[in-house]
């Protein structure tokens, strides 16, 4: 099913130059610009006037963010950000910038018409950070988009290199000593699985979630009390890796990676389900996969998956 364009996922970034940037913006379009009247100041006077601006839009930049990780920590969490909501923020910094430049005048102008004075400001940094604000959101979307397709392509050539590594060794092991033992919080066994059955596992707070294929392929879930840093120390790397920070998945079972503006997913095969790769576990998953399966010079066979709308 399509997603409405407001609720595609979107990446939320904040650092420097998201304070600087807008700041210096301001400053320029009110010095040397000019819009309204500021083009009737005095150039000293504008050159103040750009300056405080520029000083309310970094501090109002600043504190909202700040707030609302701080206030808001659900709603404002990276993994769940959208377009919607990176729009929500515009909206309340501009509304705060136009509430500060609004008490600067009427401190200055106190003869001004409150009400008229308000409508004023509010209209005119609204006309000022509209085509901006708009532009920001599309061409971070359009840039993280192609960021995601290049590291899923890449990804996609790195597991495909992987499965020809893997498919050319020969096991000596027998299928019984293949078997890996799960362990609860208390050290029992609690359960014995073949590891190339296992797509996935996943950190559920005190528990973990071990989504396996039967032998009619059919996926099913072991839950097991334990958590997932202790389960991961028993896993080879030869299967497992560690995508995620409440995710283990097993790259045998990948067929293939897509992406968006925010992550990138590993879709598993026959049932499906899709494992988030986070940010800071991408590069370093690719890195290693190329690193084991001597990648340099094996092209992807198979098409690339689009992203998802």
């Amino acid at each position: 099913m399509r997603q409405f364009f407001w609720k595609l996922p979107h990446p939320f970034i904040f650092n420097a130059a998201s304070v600087v940037v807008p700041s210096v913006l301001t400053f320029v379009i009110i010095f040397l610009l000019s819009p309204f009247d500021f083009g009737n100041l005095s150039l000293q006077n504008r050159l103040i006037q750009a300056l405080i601006s520029a000083s309310i839009v970094s501090a109002c930049i600043g504190m909202t963010v700040l707030g609302m990780k701080r206030f808001f920590p659900i709603w404002s969490k990276a993994e769940s950000w959208t377009i919607q909501k990176e729009i929500t923020l515009f909206v309340v910094v501009v509304f705060l910038i136009a509430l500060c430049h609004f008490g600067l005048l009427v401190f200055q102008y106190s003869s001004e018409a409150p009400i008229i004075l308000f409508q004023q400001v509010v209209l005119r940094t609204v006309a000022i950070s509209i085509f901006p604000i708009i532009g920001l959101v599309f061409f971070e979307q359009y840039n993280h988009r192609t960021k995601q397709f290049k590291r899923a392509l890449a990804l996609n050539k790195a597991i495909r290199g992987f499965y020809m590594q893997k498919e050319n060794e020969t096991s000596t092991l027998k299928r019984e000593e293949d078997m890996v033992w799960f362990l609860g919080e208390n050290g029992k066994p609690v359960c014995q699985l073949d590891p190339k059955k296992i797509q996935f596992i996943k950190s559920d707070g005190n528990y973990i979630e071990i989504y396996h294929l039967n032998d009619s392929q059919e996926l099913k879930k072991q839950l097991i009390r334990n958590m997932l840093s202790e389960v991961e120390k028993s896993l080879s790397q030869a299967y497992f890796w560690r995508v995620h920070k409440s995710f283990i998945a097993n790259l045998h079972q990948v067929e293939s990676v897509i992406g968006n503006a925010r992550d990138l997913e590993l879709v598993m095969k026959r049932s499906g389900e899709r494992v988030p790769v986070s940010r800071t576990k991408a590069r370093s998953l690719l890195y290693e996969i190329t690193d084991i399966a001597h990648l340099s010079q094996i092209p992807p066979d198979y098409p690339i998956k689009e992203f998802n709308k």
